[in-house]
């Protein structure tokens, strides 16, 4: 359920982006990647999810404004976050599954 919604989203936000660009409204999608929140807090996850960069909010606040001025669609920070995007794009999804994986050690347990 959660990638289904991640996946709704990115592609709504296109779609609007798309539609609403012609009377001068940007949509911007930013994928953000680890932050720190009250359900993530940095320091405390355990296994690979603890071995991801945190982004810092108030810089990737200001960053994706400033993209979204410009007229980008999309925008994802850092450089891991902007090559695990390539990567989910170019991996055939059930591979990317489980090599991506937080639980087991990424194997699906069987």
């Amino acid at each position: 359920m959660y990638s289904a919604s991640k996946a709704y989203t990115r592609f709504l936000a296109r779609a609007l982006h798309e539609e609403e660009r012609k009377r001068g409204v940007n949509v911007l999608l930013m994928s953000p990647g680890n932050m720190n929140t009250e359900m993530n807090v940095q320091g405390t996850s355990t296994g690979k999810l603890g071995h991801l960069p945190y982004l810092d909010l108030k810089r990737e606040t200001a960053r994706t404004l400033m993209m979204a001025e410009r007229g980008h669609a999309t925008y994802t920070p850092m450089l891991f976050y902007k090559l695990y995007r390539l990567f989910a794009k170019l991996m055939p999804s059930a591979l990317a599954v489980k090599v991506t994986s937080i639980e087991n050690g990424g194997t699906d347990g069987r």
